[in-house]
């Protein structure tokens, strides 16, 4: 069973042809391109509501973020052991939490 977690993405970003941050998890990608994304500000990826916002430093949710997203795809976490990989061009990658949802019952 999968579960659907929340990704919260760090870093500075800005629009522009090339410029994106990538996290792909067991070979699932989630792209973030054209975004505007300044320090502070984190990208909050909902896999299980299939949405995204920015949140600012104080976790105030300034805009929506599903723009920025290159593709509606949303990585799932399987059972056990995970890979994630993380890629950035012209843009600085500061962090990453991945908060995984338990699909028990």
């Amino acid at each position: 069973m999968e579960s659907n977690p929340i990704y919260r993405i760090e870093g500075e970003i800005t629009s522009g042809a090339g410029n994106y941050i990538s996290i792909t998890t067991n070979g699932q990608e989630l792209k973030i391109v054209n975004a505007a994304l300044a320090a502070g500000e984190t990208l909050v990826v909902d896999t299980d509501r299939m949405t995204a916002y920015v949140e600012d430093e104080n976790g105030v949710t300034v805009r929506n973020g599903l723009p920025y997203l290159e593709e509606l795809n949303f990585p799932t976490l399987s059972v056990g052991d995970n890979t994630v990989s993380v890629a950035a061009s012209n843009a600085v990658f500061t962090g990453l939490e991945i908060q995984a949802r338990s699909r028990w019952r």
